[in-house]
């Protein structure tokens, strides 16, 4: 009887984590087209990149032709690890997601800025690298992935950050 209530209580910590990580419920696998979740990521701070998300979202929407949601994983999807095992093709993470319902891809990315020096025009300069994994949902397996790196630069050193991340998500065009 006690292992039965463990067993239950697990199974509803579960189903309330699967329904925490997953913001936007109404977005529905559709066979006419390819639903894919994007969320991108510090890799230094892993937080939630919601900019960058959008860009390299309307790049793969407007480029690949794939429907996609900038918005479907919330920030629990990173603070509780789901982020990190579905980047590396977890495919039990994946099943327990039930994600099947709702998208046939997802892409992952970790991006880091290596750093941002002063050149000798007293500009800043930003070296950064995105990593991105497209995933699978049916199989679970990564199916593409792919790092860019480039460079930025502006007058502060966020404009440098902004423009390099916005010349890495051109990229990907």
């Amino acid at each position: 009887m006690k292992n039965s209530f463990l067993l239950i209580l697990l199974m509803l910590s579960n189903l309330c984590f699967s329904q925490k990580a997953v913001l936007d419920k109404g977005f529905k696998n559709k066979e006419s087209s390819n639903e894919m979740a994007v969320m991108i990521i510090n890799q230094q701070s892993s937080t939630l990149n919601q900019p960058l998300t959008q860009n390299i979202s309307d790049v793969l929407k407007n480029s690949k032709g794939y429907n996609t949601n900038p918005s479907f994983f919330n920030t629990d999807f990173i603070k509780k690890g789901a982020f990190e095992k579905i980047f590396n093709a977890d495919k039990f993470k994946i099943n327990k997601l039930h994600l099947k319902d709702n998208l046939d891809y997802i892409c992952l990315g970790k991006y880091q800025v290596n750093g941002i020096l002063k050149n000798e025009f007293d500009m800043f300069v930003a070296d950064a690298t995105l990593q991105l994994n497209i995933i699978d949902v049916k199989s679970g397996a990564v199916i593409d992935s792919r790092t860019y790196t480039d460079k930025g630069i502006g007058v502060t050193k966020k404009d440098a950050e902004l423009n390099v991340l916005n010349k890495i998500s051109e990229l990907l065009k």
